[in-house]
C-alpha cells in the first residue's frame, strides 16, 4: 500500500484528471471504461494491495489508462511518466505490457485471457508455498468468452482461494449494452454454482468494495468473485452510460467541460 495518508477517493478524483489529460493529450484511450474502474482500482491499491506479496492482472486492459493513473496517485510509480501515454517508445501502452511498470507482470488486451493468466500465477503460489492474493479486473464484456468460464471451472476444481476476481459490470460493452448482447444476468449466482464465494457490491461505493475485497482475501478454500456495479464514464455526466465513449477521445471543447466538471 502507497498510499500514505491519500484516502481512495482523493487518489480517485485526482486519476479521472489525469485520464482525461492523457486521452485528450494522446488522442487515443477507453475513457469510458477507464472511468467505471477507477473507484475499484483505488481502492485496492490505496487500502487492500500488498506491493511485495500481492498480484494484479489487469485482465480488460483497454482500462490500462486508469490503472496508469491510480498507481500515480497512490504513489506506485513517478506521476511525471503519465505524459508518456501512448507514446512510441515509451511505457506506457494503452494496453499493459509485461515488465513496462512495476505491478505488470503480464501484457493483457486479448479479453478472455488476463483471467487465465492470474489463475495460473494463483496456482503457482499455491505450489509454491508463496503468500498473497492475485486480483484480476474482468470487464462484463469479456465474461462473453468461453476461456473465462473455462477458467471458472478450473479455478474451484483447484481450490484457488488465494484468487480474487472483480467485474468491472458497467452493463455496456464495445457494440451495445450487455443484456442486449448476450445478456448472461446475474454473474454472482452462476458462479457461486461452479464453487466460488460471490458478492455483489455498488463498484463505486469505497466502503462497501472495501469490505467486499476485505472478505475476499479472507475466504479459505474457494476462489472469490466480487461483482462490482458501475457506471460506464462514472464522473462526467457526458460520457456516462454511452457506448461512444468506449472508443472516443474528447476534443478540446468536450475537455474543458469534462476538466471543469471534475474539479468541481
Amino acid at each position: 500500500m502507497h498510499s500514505g495518508e491519500k484516502t481512495a477517493a482523493i487518489v480517485a478524483k485526482q486519476s479521472r484528471v489525469d485520464i482525461l489529460k492523457m486521452t485528450n493529450k494522446s488522442k487515443a484511450g477507453f475513457i469510458g471504461s477507464d472511468y467505471s474502474c477507477v473507484d475499484l482500482l483505488s481502492v485496492l491499491l490505496c487500502n487492500c494491495f500488498e506491493e511485495k506479496t500481492d498480484d494484479i492482472v489487469l485482465s480488460k486492459g483497454h482500462g490500462a489508462a486508469a490503472l496508469y493513473a491510480v498507481m500515480a496517485n497512490a504513489g506506485y510509480i513517478n506521476k511525471e511518466i503519465l505524459k508518456d501515454f501512448n507514446v512510441s517508445g515509451k511505457n506506457l501502452g494503452v494496453h499493459p505490457k509485461r515488465g513496462s511498470l512495476p505491478l505488470i507482470k503480464t501484457s493483457t488486451g486479448s479479453l478472455g485471457q488476463g483471467i487465465g493468466l492470474a489463475s495460473g500465477m494463483a496456482l503457482a503460489n499455491k505450489i509454491q508455498g508463496k503468500e498473497g492474493i492475485v486480483f484480476a479486473i474482468v470487464g462484463d464484456g469479456e465474461m462473453n468468452e468461453g476461456s473465462v468460464w473455462e477458467i471458472i471451472m478450473f479455478a474451484a476444481r483447484q481450490s484457488l482461494d488465494n484468487l480474487v476476481v472483480i467485474i468491472d459490470r458497467n452493463h455496456l460493452q464495445s457494440y451495445g449494452g450487455d443484456e442486449v448482447v448476450l445478456n448472461i444476468k446475474n454473474y454472482e449466482d452462476k458462479i457461486a454454482q461452479f464453487g466460488w464465494n460471490t458478492q455483489r457490491v455498488d463498484g463505486h461505493n469505497y466502503d462497501e468494495l472495501l469490505n467486499a475485497i476485505n472478505l475476499a482475501k479472507n475466504n479459505n478454500g474457494k476462489p472469490s468473485l466480487i461483482v462490482a456495479e458501475t457506471v460506464k464514464g462514472k464522473g462526467v455526466k457526458e460520457f456516462e452510460n454511452k457506448v461512444i465513449w468506449h472508443y472516443k477521445y474528447p476534443d478540446e471543447e468536450c475537455y474543458n467541460r469534462a476538466m471543469k466538471e471534475l474539479q468541481l
